[in-house]
């Protein structure tokens, strides 16, 4: 299990560092995408915790809120901000007349630094402890 969880970590390193390149370089749509895949990964290493596997990007963020939000391990900001990265990736995937601002962009990033951040601490806690919460 947490060889999967730790593969899960590094690619949303991984994505993470994209999202910083691309918003530098103002690949605005991109930079939402990669920050958006960070904290999806992070989402899937910390379900995996619990040994949920969801099929769907949908399943995932829903998943994250029930096991997590609401059992009161995880602050419910981070399953909002999982929520807007999920809609504003689709968007920018997918929405050929939209057009993110820099701001945008930036604040998603951002977000997905903090949201990967706090999902490393409660790995740590979890592993620590030597069980799921």
């Amino acid at each position: 299990m947490w060889e999967e969880i730790e593969r899960h970590l590094r690619l949303a390193e991984e994505e993470l560092s994209s999202a910083h390149i691309l918003l530098k370089n103002n690949k605005l749509r991109d930079a939402i995408s990669r920050a958006y895949y960070s904290m999806f990964h992070a989402a899937k290493a910390l379900l995996l915790t619990k040994d949920i596997k969801p099929r769907k990007h949908s399943g995932v963020v829903k998943m994250f809120g029930l096991y997590f939000v609401t059992e009161g391990f995880i602050e419910e900001l981070y399953a909002k901000a999982l929520n807007k990265a999920f809609v504003l990736r689709s968007r920018a995937d997918y929405d050929i007349y939209y057009q993110p601002t820099h701001e945008e962009a930036e604040e998603l990033v951002e977000s997905a630094e903090a949201f990967l951040d706090r999902v490393k601490k409660a790995l740590e806690m979890i592993k620590n402890e030597g069980k799921s919460p």
